[in-house]
């Protein structure tokens, strides 16, 4: 076993191009939890201003970068916490679905601690600022849903075009499909791995059967 491992290490400076790999002397701060504060009656998100109170403090403990939540505007209005995304590009900008600001504030307010994370006067330290970007958590409602005939008639219909008939797109199949590939690759993976440990122990095979 201890070989095994000794083999894997010089893989992996291998892989890297033999130069070592070294540690960064950095911190990353989770800068939220589930159900921030927020004024709801008031339609009043104030998180972004609690960071921004909070920006020397981090700089002072040597926080080096924070991690917030989706800044987006979420499908339930001032009470979303970012992962159920109405609009990527309503970072509390506009009056939808019920309020302008966000759970943790408003556009501007997102900014200004941005721009204090970021201040280096006087020699302060730099904090990055890293957002969740949810691309998938998507919410919407029927009235929001874009119309698209052409894309429909070509997944649902009969699939007929320049006087040829071919076999239609459904989701099941597709579905389907994505089933078979998703065990092909786990399969694909687990020979890899297994010739990876052959190797590793002088016995790998030249092809996979």
């Amino acid at each position: 076993m201890k070989k095994i491992f000794t083999m894997m290490g010089i893989c992996l400076l291998m892989l890297s191009n033999g130069s070592l790999l070294q540690a960064q002397n950095d911190v990353m701060l989770q800068a939220f939890y589930w159900d921030v504060p927020v004024d709801a009656a008031n339609n009043n998100g104030h998180w972004w201003d609690n960071l921004y109170n909070k920006a020397d403090d981090f700089k002072e403990i040597g926080i080096t970068g924070i991690w917030i939540p989706s800044p987006a505007k979420g499908n339930w209005g001032i009470y979303d916490m970012g992962y159920g995304i109405y609009d990527h590009y309503d970072l509390g900008d506009y009056n939808q679905k019920g309020s302008v600001e966000t759970r943790f504030g408003s556009r501007q307010e997102l900014q200004s601690m941005i721009s204090a994370m970021h201040d280096t006067s006087n020699g302060k330290p730099k904090v990055e600022v890293y957002a969740d970007i949810i691309l998938n958590h998507m919410y919407s409602s029927d009235e929001d849903a874009e119309v698209n005939p052409a894309v429909k008639q070509y997944v649902f219909d009969e699939a007929y075009r320049n006087g040829q008939q071919y076999v239609p797109i459904r989701p099941t199949k597709s579905y389907g499909l994505l089933k078979m590939l998703r065990r092909a690759t786990i399969t694909l993976n687990s020979k890899v791995f297994i010739w990876i440990m052959l190797l590793l122990t002088r016995n790998a095979p030249t092809t996979f059967r």
